[in-house]
Parts: C-alpha cells; structure tokens; sequence
C-alpha cells in the first residue's frame, strides 16, 4: 500500500504543478517552491508565493520567545530537494529527503499543490511531511472561492501546529492579547499538545507548554489554576526558570511576598548560572524581588534590587513605576516622581517577553483582585492598580 507521502509526490509529478519542500532540523525549515503556470500566468510568480506562504510562517514565529523559534530558509537560502520530484524511485522520496542531511534528523515536507486534474479544476493547498517524533503530516486545503493568501495562511497555520505545536501556540496566546481577547485558542492549542506529549516524568518540551498553560489561566484570572501550572512545569522540569519566575508572580499576587522572595533569590545568586545569567529572567526577577521588598518595608534592599533592574534594561519601562511606586510609599516624592517620568519616557519600548507573566500584567497593589493587562499607556503614579 502507497504511503502518504508517496502518493503526494506521486500526484505532484503527474500533475506538475506547486511543490513547497522542507525539513525541521535545529529549528530550521528549509523550503522550495516551484508554481503552476496556472498561478504565473494570474501573476503569482514562484517568489511571490514563496514570499507569501514565508510571510504567513513567519508571523506565527514572530515571537520574541525565551525559546528559539524555528528560522526560515527558502530557495534563494540553501535548496536541498529540487530534484526529489523528479528522481527515480519515487515510494523512496522521503527517506531521500531524510538521507541528503544526515540521518536522525527531523524532515518536514510541505506541498502545495493546485491546479486541473482529468478536465476538471482541483485547487488545494497539501501539506504532508513528518515530525520529529516521527509523525506523518498530511493536510489538504480546498481553496474553492478563496484567496491563495486566504489557503496560505491556513496551510502555514496547520503545518505549524504539527511542526511547532509550542510556538503556534505561543502566537495565539500573542494574538489574544494584542485584541485584548480571552485566550480561549491558545489553551485549547496548549491542552492538545499536552495531550499529544510524552508522559515521561521529566519532559522539558511538555514543561514549556505548562508554563505557557499556566499563563493563560492568569489571562484569565484564575490565580489557583495558573499556580498548578506553573508547578507541573517546575515538576516536569526543575530546571524552567521562567516557571519558577511566574509562580514568585502568582505568590506575589495573592500577597504572599516572603515565598515569593523565597523562590526569586536563587535565580539571582551567581552560582545559580551554569552560563551568564539570561538578562530576560534577570530584569523581570529583580524588578519583582524590588517590590516584593517595597511591600515588607525593606526599602534599602527594593532599591537595591529596582537599581540591578534598571542596569540590565536602563530603557526599560516597569521597573521604573515600580521604583517610583515604592519610593512614593517610602516618602520620597521627588525622586518618585523622576523616576516615573522615566517610565513615561520609556512607555514606547514596554517590556514584553511572551513566557513572563510579570510582563504581561501589572501587579496589583494587594493580592487576590482582578489582575489588569499592560496597555500602552502608565497608571496614574498615585493611584493604586486596584478597585
């Protein structure tokens, strides 16, 4: 019996008509096209569509993630399997694919395809491929009446689940906060590709769509769910920093600062850190463990802490409010007032790592309220983040 794969490349050489070809390795999708001149003559030529199915992939990626995002490669990049349509033995084009970068690693495959078959008019987008749990693709989009940017979008949507279901995810999770919208999409993405994970004990990649679970109940103000989260991901990975930095978020939330505080200083000591710190924890981590400080009356350690923020990101945004919210509450008005006037100057460059709870939301003055979503635009300095 023909493999799917097989029978893809088989219709696509009988057919000739679009092929898009890719492989997954290291975060890499190569990929090529070649268009039917059923498209170049309505005036999509091959780099247009190239350019337009690259575009779509690349806005799903387009996260400024603590994890590495998959980079693009097209034809103009490092073609590898122009030939493999073409190539005799064509039931062996996928193990092909596989052999020509080197065995064990991952090869995804991606084939659009449109254009006439037997007199009568077939336009479809096909994506077939296999994953690097060894999973085959295959997806076929009918474009009927539709765009072929509409069938793009939707092809580039689908393959990224299979190939990446963490980083579609992720760009769900982004889009509902950009419309200020319940990020219903994103947690039935995240509980699919749970569902779908390993049950070791230890699984990083499942630790990852935990921590991102974790955050979408904070979106959706279940402090409780959100704190489970976090510490199944702690618990799938020890190592998930972020998670640890999140679940001192949600401890500060609910006003328990002193286990908040507990949790933070590790992730600040030196020795922590096999390799230099990653700034991206450092910033938010300090800019917490200051206010936590604020909240006990330590306001020479909250300074201390809002001064190691503002040195890893002196054009950051929070952690001047901050500074200048616990320099209010200690008294010192005018100094509190200059360092808000850095937060207002900063406003343009807001603070936004998609994994960190703490940059998505502003902590409340007191715990267990209605958490509000940065907006492009300051707080009133003296009035507080709470009804």
């Amino acid at each position: 019996m023909i493999d799917p794969v097989t029978a893809l490349y088989a219709l696509l050489g009988g057919v000739g008509l679009v092929t898009a070809d890719a492989y997954l390795s290291s975060y890499t999708i190569h990929l090529e096209t070649i268009v039917a001149p059923v498209y170049v003559e309505s005036g999509f030529e091959r780099q247009l569509v190239e350019a337009l199915f690259i575009a779509e992939l690349e806005d799903i990626i387009d996260a400024d993630s603590i994890v590495p995002a998959p980079h693009l490669l097209s034809t103009r990049d490092k073609p590898f399997s122009s030939a493999l349509a073409d190539a005799a033995g064509l039931s062996h084009a996928f193990e092909a694919a596989k052999s020509s970068i080197g065995a064990g690693h991952p090869t995804i495959i991606l084939s659009a395809l449109a254009g006439n078959q037997n007199g009568k008019e077939i336009k479809r987008i096909v994506i077939a491929g296999d994953t690097s749990e060894g999973k085959n693709i295959s997806i076929s989009i009918p474009l009927n009446d539709r765009s072929l940017d509409d069938a793009l979008s939707e092809a580039a949507f689908k393959a990224m689940k299979e190939i990446n279901p963490y980083v579609t995810a992720l760009h769900a999770l982004e889009v509902a906060e950009a419309k200020n919208e319940k990020p219903f999409e994103a947690e039935l993405l995240i509980s699919e590709a749970i569902t779908r994970s390993s049950k070791d004990e230890v699984d990083p990649s499942r630790a990852l769509l935990e921590n991102l679970m974790g955050l979408t109940q904070l979106f959706l103000n279940d402090h409780l769910a959100s704190k489970l989260w976090f510490e199944k991901a702690l618990n799938s990975d020890n190592s998930l920093v972020m998670a640890t930095l999140n679940l001192a978020y949600v401890e500060a939330v609910d006003g328990n600062c002193k286990e908040s505080m507990t949790l933070l200083e590790p992730l600040l000591e030196p020795t922590y850190w096999v390799i230099p710190p990653d700034k991206k924890i450092l910033y938010p981590a300090n800019n917490l463990l200051g206010i936590c400080a604020s909240r006990l009356g330590r306001f020479d350690s909250a300074n201390a802490s809002f001064k190691d923020a503002a040195t890893v990101r002196p054009d950051g945004t929070s952690v001047y409010y901050y500074w200048a919210k616990s320099l209010l509450k200690e008294g010192r008005k005018e100094q509190a007032e200059t360092k808000y006037r850095l937060a207002q100057r900063n406003i343009s460059r807001m603070d936004d790592v998609p994994e960190i709870a703490m940059l998505h939301l502003w902590l409340p003055d007191q715990g267990s309220v209605t958490l509000m979503r940065r907006q492009p635009n300051l707080p009133a300095l003296e009035t507080p983040l709470i009804d």
